[in-house]
Formats: structure tokens, C-alpha cells, sequence
């Protein structure tokens, strides 16, 4: 079971230096209204202000995690653009 979840692991972290890479070469990045945007529906989710939820995450150490998680999400849509899938019959 340790292996597997090594394995994983190790998949994971690849997947996203991987995509952490497409993003530098293509030059995706975040602006400040995304950013803004992205916490302000998290804080209407979880039913708080947006200025408390935004210094809870300030607190924790989360705001950056954030702008990641964006960053990889239009990465990914990105590439899914640019995708092109053929099926074979």
C-alpha cells in the first residue's frame, strides 16, 4: 500500500511541475480581478465576508494556494482548447 500511494504521490507531483511548466512557457498568469473574483465566490460558499474570509486565508497561509489553483485551472483549459482528440472507430 506504501508503494502504491508513493507512486501517486510522485505521479502528482510530477503532473503538476508539469503543468506548472506549460504555464511558465505559455505565460499564463492570474490578474488581480480573477484573484478577487475566485475568493469572493469561496467567501459567498461559505457564507462569510469576503474581507473576513480573505484574512482567514491570509492567516492560514492559503491566499497563494489560491492564485495557484487558478493558474492551473486556466492551464488546463488552455491545453483542453488546443486539445485535439480523435476517436478511431
Amino acid at each position: 500500500m506504501r508503494d502504491d500511494l508513493r507512486e501517486e504521490a510522485n505521479d502528482e507531483v510530477r503532473a503538476a511541475f508539469l503543468v506548472d511548466a506549460i504555464a511558465t512557457t505559455e505565460k499564463v498568469d492570474v490578474s488581480d480581478a480573477e484573484f478577487e473574483k475566485k475568493v469572493a465566490e469561496l467567501a459567498e460558499a461559505r457564507q462569510k465576508s469576503v474581507p473576513k474570509y480573505k484574512a482567514e486565508l491570509q492567516k492560514e497561509g492559503r491566499l497563494e494556494q489560491i492564485r495557484y489553483q487558478l493558474r492551473e485551472e486556466k492551464t488546463l483549459d488552455l491545453l483542453m482548447s488546443r486539445a485535439k482528440i480523435n476517436v478511431t472507430p
